[in-house]
């Protein structure tokens, strides 16, 4: 029968019951030093398995950190800074490792692609299926194919990867300086700001197609264009920037980013996003962030 149980403490945490049983009855039993003993052998085993845990953790630190520095190599190394062409990003990703991404492509001195995408989801798995995408994206731009046919190939690429369980929004313009002329798709992205310097007026870009990835063939796509373009200033941007919230629960917003911009024309992309960086941390107050946040501002004269 049992007559005596020992409950085992560390920090105040029961970490085991040692039951006993006497074999003789008249011998007295040493509850103390048996609770000792105990305690030493408990605790020594609990301390292997948080070492253990530790030495597992501290190995996915190290492998989300590598996947961190080879996340930067996918984007661009250095952005234009010239008379004819300034832009600027601010990127801030969740964690180490984000499903934002955003790209500056000069195919010749007179065309250039521009791009910004949001993956759903994030961490490890959101990078992973933004590198995938990345490589298609660069494959594509080097076949020389037309907006409609890059669209199509990434989407459908994209289906069969995750077979629509993930999907991506995402915006790409190409620019022809010879011609004068902006082509672009918006595929369920947050639709860029373009302002037009002479006429102090702006747009939102809209026009193209749903987002990646949900359907095997896009049901519909209309390529936006915009011709007879001087100087203008385009911002990219993913909804981090947008449901970026304060203490009050309240989200930045597309009006008051709107509004930003409005009282900010005609800036160095560099001074904007020095002074949006103060805006938005006003703002939120400390709050970290919800999700990824991308800004890409791109100024061409």
């Amino acid at each position: 029968e049992l007559q005596t149980y020992l409950p085992v403490y560390h920090k105040n945490q029961m970490l085991a019951i040692l039951f006993l049983r006497r074999k003789d009855l008249e011998l007295e039993l040493d509850l103390d030093f048996t609770e000792a003993i105990t305690n030493i052998l408990v605790v020594a085993l609990e301390n292997k398995r948080f070492a253990r845990k530790q030495l597992s953790q501290e190995v996915l630190n190290r492998e989300i950190e590598i996947a961190s520095q080879v996340q930067q190599m996918l984007f661009p190394a250095n952005l234009p800074n010239s008379r004819e062409l300034k832009a600027e990003v601010t990127y801030f990703p969740h964690s180490l490792v984000g499903g934002d991404y955003y790209d500056l492509i000069q195919k010749s001195p007179d065309e250039i692609y521009f791009c910004i995408a949001d993956v759903s989801g994030k961490g490890i798995s959101a990078a992973l299926l933004m590198s995938n995408f990345q490589a298609t994206l660069r494959t594509l731009l080097r076949s020389d194919a037309d907006l409609e046919t890059i669209v199509n190939q990434l989407n459908y690429t994209l289906f069969e990867n995750t077979k629509g369980e993930r999907f991506i929004t995402f915006f790409l313009g190409f620019m022809n300086r010879k011609t004068n002329s902006l082509h672009y798709v918006n595929a369920g992205h947050n639709p860029p700001l373009i302002y037009w310097e002479k006429d102090q007026r702006s747009e939102n870009l809209v026009a193209g197609t749903t987002i990646l990835g949900a359907f095997e063939k896009l049901p519909f796509l209309e390529i936006g264009k915009r011709e007879h373009l001087q100087k203008f200033t385009i911002h990219l941007y993913t909804d981090g920037l947008t449901e970026a919230m304060n203490k009050k629960e309240e989200e930045f917003g597309e009006e008051r980013f709107e509004d930003f911009v409005n009282a900010n024309l005609c800036m160095d992309p560099a001074e904007f996003h020095a002074k949006f960086l103060k805006e938005i941390n006003h703002f939120s107050q400390g709050v970290p962030l919800k999700d990824d946040l991308t800004l890409l501002s791109l100024r061409f004269s």
